[in-house]
């Protein structure tokens, strides 16, 4: 019987200077992630003090120190136990260059659905933190990602993917070789009672683990300071 093996999928995301802003805290580490599950796969949002470092350094030990800290970058890793081998070898050392071969295509095609339904979790997670921001602490610059499952190779340059199986070396996880577009976020800035403390966290990681919804009230005056953003 074959062992199942672990695969680790990482992507960053970019969050440019308007990404969600904390307190004189973060929620530093995987330990300390957002965790949300779908079948065989598991992700973990995640946040180190390199998120939060832009024009300047920050130490972790000064991070107290910081009325508004904002978070430029948020780590996904995306787990899952697979035992179909074949296919992560062919995932570790698929060849870029050129189309995959006749002999390929069932493997690419087993590569490609599974990038679809990593891609789903991805953007569910990412999105639903965002939104719990936005709504909950109205950050309402704080924009969902927009993913089309028609461009996972876009997303897979965008998110600066890379996987690794069980213990060995990282390589580039791409499920298709469509065209790579990237899209750059402007500047925004806001204060301080909108920022995330440790509080809010346990929240966060309840909300984006549930189904339910988003606090209705909340959602509307997230909606409408966006809206009066825009028109200013």
């Amino acid at each position: 019987m074959t062992t199942p093996s672990r695969l680790r999928i990482r992507m960053t995301v970019e969050l440019g200077v308007r990404g969600p802003v904390f307190y004189q805290w973060l929620p530093l580490g995987p330990e300390n992630g957002i965790r949300l599950c779908r079948g065989d796969l598991e992700l973990v949002l995640w946040l180190d003090v390199k998120s939060v470092q832009w024009a300047s350094e920050v130490a972790e030990e000064d991070i107290p120190n910081h009325i508004n800290l904002t978070a430029h970058r948020l780590y996904a890793d995306i787990t899952a136990t697979m035992d179909d081998i074949e296919l992560l070898s062919y995932m570790s050392s698929r060849d870029f260059s050129q189309q995959p071969t006749e002999e390929e295509e069932p493997l690419a095609e087993r590569y490609e659905i599974h990038g679809r339904e990593v891609f789903s979790l991805f953007a569910d997670g990412v999105n639903r933190l965002l939104t719990f921001i936005r709504v909950e602490k109205g950050q309402f610059w704080l924009n969902p990602l927009e993913i089309d499952l028609d461009r996972m190779a876009s997303h897979s340059a965008e998110f600066e993917a890379r996987a690794k199986v069980d213990g060995g070396p990282w390589f580039r996880w791409q499920p298709t070789q469509l065209a790579v577009l990237r899209v750059d976020a402007p500047i925004f800035r806001e204060a301080h009672p909108r920022y995330l403390t440790p509080t809010d966290w346990p929240e966060a990681q309840a909300f984006v683990s549930a189904e339910g919804q988003p606090n209705l009230p909340r959602q509307l005056l997230a909606a409408a300071g966006l809206s009066q953003e825009c028109c200013s």
